[in-house]
């Protein structure tokens, strides 16, 4: 079978699948893929803190503006399906007028897409063409990104303090407690003795 003269090969590093919370979050979630890609993990929950996104979801200027402030450049196109070999990828794609995903790959008669609602898809040319609006975004990692390391899960270790005398205050806590609970337990007995005599 020939290739097809759009054919791209993709690039080595990995492109990770983050789904969306909520159905208004596909634009966070695609810039929340692509800056993992470029080094930056980044959670939908930061990101939703500082991008408000309304009701009716994201825009394709606030999918900009928020890869603009993690350190990422951004260019709009507007591109046909077999244009879409020639864009950089990961990119991120307008997709059924309403929704964000991401073109991993480009392969001979289908698209490789990351779909924040539905996982990763492959896309026959047919499908893809009824899907795509026209609206592609090249992101590429700007001079002022930094690459940081995945924000790490808080574990309950790291509630309590790390201090070289907290084992004998934990010690002297502990026996407190049990002379309490002694002297709770006696208690009854002495008053009984007491009221007896």
């Amino acid at each position: 079978m020939p290739r097809a003269p759009w054919l791209r090969a993709s690039g080595s590093k990995s492109l990770p699948m983050i789904r969306q919370a909520t159905a208004t979050e596909c634009g966070l979630a695609c810039v929340a893929m692509i800056a993992a890609y470029f080094g930056a993990p980044t959670d939908l929950t930061s990101l939703r803190r500082r991008n408000d996104v309304s009701l009716k979801g994201a825009t394709l200027a606030s999918v900009v503006r928020c890869c603009t402030e993690l350190g990422l450049s951004t260019r709009a196109v507007r591109c046909d399906l077999l244009e879409l070999a020639k864009l950089r990828t990961p990119c991120i794609l307008h997709w059924r007028f309403n929704h964000f995903v991401v073109l991993k790959a480009v392969k001979a008669n289908s698209i490789v897409i990351h779909d924040p609602a539905r996982g990763e898809l492959t896309e026959s040319i047919e499908s893809a063409s009824a899907a795509f609006t026209g609206i592609a975004l090249e992101v590429i990692s700007a001079p002022q990104f930094q690459k940081t390391t995945p924000p790490q899960r808080l574990r309950l270790s790291d509630l309590v303090p790390r201090d070289e005398s907290l084992g004998r205050k934990f010690i002297a806590g502990l026996l407190l407690a049990l002379i309490c609970e002694v002297l709770l337990l006696a208690t009854p007995f002495y008053l009984q003795i007491v009221i007896d005599q």
